[in-house]
């Protein structure tokens, strides 16, 4: 006879694996890769506005360069801030993870 899962364990093993996934969309994009940020991902990551962002940038607190007229910001720069404001580890990666699929 089948076990049959009570809706809650259901549940909390779809957002297990949820994060799982999300885990896995930031560790590809890393390897791939990715170094640069945009403005709305670099934002998100580090829960400011845009304005305080732009005041960032122009404070040089956060390596970025320009593709055309479009400003992006290094991942590790922005990794490195986090960490001078004390935020930990595994909460900038989560910040990150959200702000990668934030496009």
């Amino acid at each position: 006879m089948a076990h049959v899962v009570e809706y809650e364990e259901f549940e909390k093993v779809m957002k297990r694996i949820e994060a799982l996934e999300t885990d896995n969309q930031f560790f590809k994009a890393l390897l791939l890769g990715q170094k640069w940020l945009s403005r709305k991902q670099t934002y998100t990551a580090l829960g400011v506005s845009a304005m305080t962002l732009d005041r960032l940038r122009q404070a040089n607190a956060i390596t970025y360069r320009y593709e055309g007229t479009k400003p992006l910001y290094c991942i590790d720069s922005v990794r490195d801030y986090m960490k001078n404001r004390k935020i930990e580890g595994k909460a900038i990666d989560q910040r990150l993870i959200s702000a990668l699929q934030a496009r």
